[in-house]
């Protein structure tokens, strides 16, 4: 369309254009294309629709190619209507060229299902969908990326295909089809709509994400990395517990693990091996140390990255009252919230020991100058207006005392923050 558009408008076709992400995703599941899947590795991989054939290739202007280990171009303009019946006689160049793109699409195609199928380290599922053609024949489509795999699987796979379709055709009845004669019915000539009901006021709820911003600003992507594989890491060791772990071979048996994570985020060889050595170093202290298995250990109610969602009405200045729902699905950590309005929080770890509720937030924060005392002081100021949410989305359903902390593994420090 040739007609002038204004930028509101625009932004907004531009908007309408993307899918917003899905803030309750685990990343247990991820869909990508072949080529994003370059230099990663999953437990199972999944190819959908190896039977389509790939887009074909529109009309040029001009049809060229380059000659291996020569500087030379082999180039043909488009043709028109006598120049192909000129050609059918003297050779047509367009042919020979398109006839090289095709040869070289191919070998192509063959590397691309070799990076797709290379990508399973446990299980890999193909799937394709393959029926006979007008003659009875069953066959993978040429171009596709079965139809190299085909020559392959076909012995095996044609009698299975074969038998699916004897058994999806309909069973031959005798029975006549009966002519039913239609059956109208009618509105009344004064029915009118009904009154449209009152319009659910849903209210999205805010993601609590700022403190890992504030939390990792200053030390740059590699400390944020460090912290999210520590949290990875703890979250599992608390889920198995600490007997099964250790029994298992602990954090020296999931290394290659620790490197899986690192990729899917593009961290691979140096980088990977820094951030894993800082992992891993926390993971050693935090075992070590009495108060850190006292955190993983087996507990009344215990949880690791608690899913909840709540919402913190402001009453007065300096004063707020809670509702909320405790084990909704939500994601991030801690925000400022809006006033009235929902917000996903997720507790690092959680349990109940003595009669007492613990709320224990993670922090894989390093201090190596003088001081620690200090330092450890300004973080639990810095976290308490977190932790207190925290507190507050869990009081709404508990009546037991609720404690806060943080914990440094890093550290092997635990810091327990008094209410109010």
């Amino acid at each position: 369309e040739n007609l002038p558009v204004d930028r509101d408008t625009l932004d907004l076709r531009m908007k309408n254009l993307y899918a917003e992400p899905d803030a309750d995703a685990t990343g247990k599941l991820q869909v990508m294309t072949i080529y994003a899947a370059k230099g990663l590795q999953f437990d199972t991989v999944i190819l959908p629709g190896l039977n389509r054939s790939p887009a074909g290739d529109k009309a040029r202007l001009l049809h060229w190619f380059e000659l291996a280990a020569e500087e030379k171009i082999v180039i043909s303009p488009m043709r028109n209507t006598a120049e192909k019946e000129q050609q059918k006689k003297s050779g047509d160049l367009i042919k020979f060229i398109t006839g090289i793109e095709k040869q070289r699409q191919c070998l192509e195609d063959g590397r691309l299902l070799y990076v797709a199928t290379t990508r399973a380290i446990h299980s890999l599922y193909l799937f394709a969908a393959i029926r006979p053609n007008a003659e009875g024949k069953i066959k993978a489509t040429s171009r596709s990326l079965m139809g190299r795999l085909w020559p392959a699987i076909q012995e095996k796979q044609t009698p299975l295909i074969q038998s699916a379709v004897r058994n999806s055709l309909p069973a031959e009845t005798e029975t006549p089809a009966l002519n039913l004669p239609p059956d109208y019915r009618r509105l009344s000539a004064d029915w009118q709509l009904p009154d449209a009901p009152e319009p659910v006021q849903r209210v999205k709820a805010e993601h609590a994400d700022a403190q890992d911003y504030i939390e990792f600003s200053w030390a740059g992507e590699a400390a944020r990395l460090t912290g999210n594989l520590v949290h990875r890491l703890l979250q599992l060791i608390g889920e198995q517990g600490l007997d099964l772990w250790e029994a298992s071979g602990g954090i020296s048996k999931h290394s290659n693990w620790c490197r899986q994570q690192l990729a899917r985020e593009g961290v691979q060889e140096e980088k990977a091996d820094a951030i894993i050595s800082r992992a891993v170093e926390a993971i050693e202290n935090c075992l070590a140390s009495k108060q850190g298995r006292w955190i993983l250990a087996k507990h009344e109610d215990a949880h690791c990255e608690y899913a909840i969602t709540a919402v913190l009405e402001k009453v007065r200045e300096g004063e707020s009252r809670s509702r909320g729902w405790p084990g909704s699905p939500g994601t991030g950590r801690a925000a400022g919230l809006g006033h009235s309005r929902p917000i996903n929080l997720i507790l690092d770890r959680t349990f109940v020991d003595n009669g007492t509720r613990w709320i224990i937030d993670y922090k894989t924060s390093s201090h190596s100058g003088g001081d620690l005392e200090g330092f450890l002081k300004n973080e639990a100021e810095r976290y308490r207006e977190q932790l207190e949410r925290y507190r507050k989305a869990v009081a709404i359903s508990e009546t037991r005392p609720i404690r806060i902390a943080l914990y440094f593994p890093l550290l092997d420090r635990f810091c327990k923050l008094t209410p109010g």
